[in-house]
Protein backbone atom coordinates (compact mmCIF):
# COMPACT_ATOMS: atom_id res chain seq x y z
CA UNK A 1 0.00 0.00 0.00
CA UNK A 2 1.76 3.16 -0.77
CA UNK A 3 2.43 5.87 1.63
CA UNK A 4 3.44 9.22 1.66
CA UNK A 5 6.53 10.06 3.79
CA UNK A 6 8.91 13.03 3.07
CA UNK A 7 11.57 12.13 4.73
CA UNK A 8 11.95 8.38 2.72
CA UNK A 9 11.35 9.82 -0.47
CA UNK A 10 14.40 12.54 0.52
CA UNK A 11 16.82 9.82 1.18
CA UNK A 12 16.44 8.28 -2.28
CA UNK A 13 19.82 9.13 -4.33
CA UNK A 14 20.45 7.44 -7.72
CA UNK A 15 22.23 4.94 -7.76
CA UNK A 16 22.92 2.00 -10.58
CA UNK A 17 22.05 -1.62 -9.88
CA UNK A 18 24.80 -4.19 -10.21
CA UNK A 19 22.91 -7.60 -9.79
CA UNK A 20 19.25 -6.80 -11.26
CA UNK A 21 16.63 -9.70 -10.89
CA UNK A 22 16.46 -11.47 -14.20
CA UNK A 23 13.32 -11.62 -16.53
CA UNK A 24 11.78 -14.68 -16.99
CA UNK A 25 12.14 -16.65 -20.63
CA UNK A 26 9.87 -18.87 -19.92
CA UNK A 27 6.91 -19.63 -17.67
CA UNK A 28 4.28 -23.05 -16.87
CA UNK A 29 2.59 -24.35 -19.99
CA UNK A 30 -0.38 -24.60 -17.89
CA UNK A 31 -2.26 -24.28 -14.46
CA UNK A 32 -0.86 -27.66 -13.23
CA UNK A 33 2.80 -27.10 -14.06
CA UNK A 34 2.16 -23.89 -12.39
CA UNK A 35 0.63 -25.68 -8.90
CA UNK A 36 3.38 -28.17 -9.38
CA UNK A 37 6.28 -25.51 -8.98
CA UNK A 38 4.28 -23.08 -6.56
CA UNK A 39 3.88 -26.58 -4.48
CA UNK A 40 7.67 -27.14 -4.41
CA UNK A 41 8.75 -23.82 -3.72
CA UNK A 42 6.02 -22.24 -1.68
CA UNK A 43 7.91 -22.84 1.30
CA UNK A 44 10.83 -21.37 0.26
CA UNK A 45 8.53 -18.03 -0.65
CA UNK A 46 7.41 -18.25 3.27
CA UNK A 47 11.19 -18.02 4.31
CA UNK A 48 12.69 -15.40 1.95
CA UNK A 49 9.90 -12.95 2.67
CA UNK A 50 10.11 -13.50 6.71
CA UNK A 51 13.73 -12.84 6.06
CA UNK A 52 13.38 -10.11 4.08
CA UNK A 53 10.43 -8.48 6.51
CA UNK A 54 13.35 -8.75 9.33
CA UNK A 55 15.66 -6.43 7.02
CA UNK A 56 12.75 -3.81 5.80
CA UNK A 57 15.69 -0.91 5.22
CA UNK A 58 17.26 -3.20 2.58
CA UNK A 59 14.14 -5.61 0.83
CA UNK A 60 13.07 -5.12 -2.27
CA UNK A 61 10.61 -7.30 -3.42
CA UNK A 62 10.12 -11.61 -3.83
CA UNK A 63 8.41 -14.04 -5.72
CA UNK A 64 8.84 -16.68 -8.47
CA UNK A 65 10.67 -16.14 -11.57
CA UNK A 66 10.64 -19.05 -14.35
CA UNK A 67 13.89 -20.09 -16.08
CA UNK A 68 12.02 -22.18 -18.85
CA UNK A 69 9.00 -23.84 -19.15
CA UNK A 70 7.77 -25.14 -16.16
CA UNK A 71 11.23 -24.22 -14.31
CA UNK A 72 11.01 -21.49 -11.87
CA UNK A 73 13.32 -20.55 -8.78
CA UNK A 74 12.72 -17.87 -6.00
CA UNK A 75 14.04 -14.47 -6.22
CA UNK A 76 14.17 -12.05 -3.50
CA UNK A 77 15.83 -8.44 -4.03
CA UNK A 78 18.11 -5.95 -1.55
CA UNK A 79 19.48 -2.81 -2.06
CA UNK A 80 23.06 -4.03 -0.42
CA UNK A 81 25.04 -6.68 1.34
CA UNK A 82 23.80 -9.36 -1.04
CA UNK A 83 26.44 -11.55 -0.51
CA UNK A 84 25.62 -11.34 3.22
CA UNK A 85 21.49 -12.25 2.18
CA UNK A 86 22.73 -14.83 0.09
CA UNK A 87 24.70 -16.49 2.41
CA UNK A 88 22.12 -16.25 5.34
CA UNK A 89 18.90 -17.65 2.74
CA UNK A 90 21.08 -20.29 1.50
CA UNK A 91 21.67 -21.73 4.86
CA UNK A 92 17.47 -21.35 5.58
CA UNK A 93 16.08 -22.63 2.30
CA UNK A 94 15.08 -25.98 1.22
CA UNK A 95 16.55 -25.24 -2.16
CA UNK A 96 19.43 -23.03 -2.47
CA UNK A 97 19.88 -23.64 -5.81
CA UNK A 98 16.94 -22.57 -6.65
CA UNK A 99 17.65 -19.30 -5.02
CA UNK A 100 18.44 -16.42 -6.53
CA UNK A 101 19.18 -12.93 -4.60
CA UNK A 102 19.57 -10.23 -6.65
CA UNK A 103 19.65 -6.02 -6.47
CA UNK A 104 17.29 -3.08 -6.25
CA UNK A 105 17.57 0.45 -6.29
CA UNK A 106 15.58 0.95 -3.44
CA UNK A 107 13.65 -0.95 -1.12
CA UNK A 108 10.05 -1.77 -0.55
CA UNK A 109 9.64 0.84 1.69
CA UNK A 110 10.88 3.65 -0.31
CA UNK A 111 9.08 2.61 -3.57
CA UNK A 112 5.74 2.38 -1.29
CA UNK A 113 6.75 6.45 -0.26
CA UNK A 114 7.78 7.29 -3.94
CA UNK A 115 4.31 6.38 -5.68
CA UNK A 116 2.49 8.88 -4.39
CA UNK A 117 4.99 11.64 -4.84
CA UNK A 118 5.01 10.83 -8.41
CA UNK A 119 1.78 10.75 -9.29
CA UNK A 120 1.21 14.13 -7.46
CA UNK A 121 4.26 15.38 -9.24
CA UNK A 122 3.56 14.02 -12.68
CA UNK A 123 -0.14 14.47 -12.69
CA UNK A 124 -1.43 14.29 -16.20
CA UNK A 125 1.60 13.17 -17.34
CA UNK A 126 1.75 9.21 -16.70
CA UNK A 127 -0.61 6.49 -18.06
CA UNK A 128 0.49 4.56 -14.88
CA UNK A 129 2.43 4.54 -11.88
CA UNK A 130 3.07 1.65 -9.60
CA UNK A 131 5.51 -0.50 -7.91
CA UNK A 132 7.50 -3.31 -9.83
CA UNK A 133 9.82 -5.52 -9.32
CA UNK A 134 12.95 -3.51 -9.64
CA UNK A 135 11.20 -0.41 -7.42
CA UNK A 136 8.69 2.10 -9.09
CA UNK A 137 7.49 1.64 -12.56
CA UNK A 138 6.39 4.91 -14.61
CA UNK A 139 4.59 5.16 -18.48
CA UNK A 140 4.84 8.34 -19.24
CA UNK A 141 2.24 9.63 -21.85
CA UNK A 142 3.83 9.92 -25.14
CA UNK A 143 5.79 12.81 -25.92
CA UNK A 144 7.22 13.00 -22.61
CA UNK A 145 10.78 11.74 -23.58
CA UNK A 146 12.01 15.03 -21.39
CA UNK A 147 10.78 14.20 -18.46
CA UNK A 148 11.56 10.17 -18.77
CA UNK A 149 15.11 11.65 -18.64
CA UNK A 150 14.76 14.10 -15.89
CA UNK A 151 12.87 11.06 -13.55
CA UNK A 152 15.82 8.37 -14.75
CA UNK A 153 18.85 11.51 -13.67
CA UNK A 154 17.06 11.90 -10.61
CA UNK A 155 16.04 8.74 -9.26
CA UNK A 156 18.34 6.42 -11.29
CA UNK A 157 17.31 2.76 -11.18
CA UNK A 158 14.67 3.40 -8.83
CA UNK A 159 12.93 4.32 -11.21
CA UNK A 160 12.03 2.13 -14.29
CA UNK A 161 10.12 4.93 -16.88
CA UNK A 162 8.84 4.13 -20.59
CA UNK A 163 7.12 6.74 -23.05
CA UNK A 164 4.08 5.05 -24.45
CA UNK A 165 1.10 2.75 -24.12
CA UNK A 166 3.67 0.33 -25.52
CA UNK A 167 5.67 -0.10 -22.74
CA UNK A 168 7.16 -3.64 -21.91
CA UNK A 169 5.71 -5.08 -19.04
CA UNK A 170 7.77 -7.73 -16.76
CA UNK A 171 7.70 -11.50 -17.22
CA UNK A 172 8.63 -11.92 -13.40
CA UNK A 173 6.19 -12.30 -11.08
CA UNK A 174 5.76 -10.54 -7.85
CA UNK A 175 4.39 -11.83 -4.77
Amino acid sequence: MPTRNGAIVASVEPMHVTEPCPDSPGGPDGAPAMQTELARLEPMLGVVLAYGGQHPEEFGSYGLTWQGVNDASVFISFTTNLDQHRNALSSLVAHPDELIVCQVAVSADVARALVPKLTDELHGRFESVGIGTGGVEVVLKPGEQALANELLAQYGDAVSVSVGADAPASTVTPI
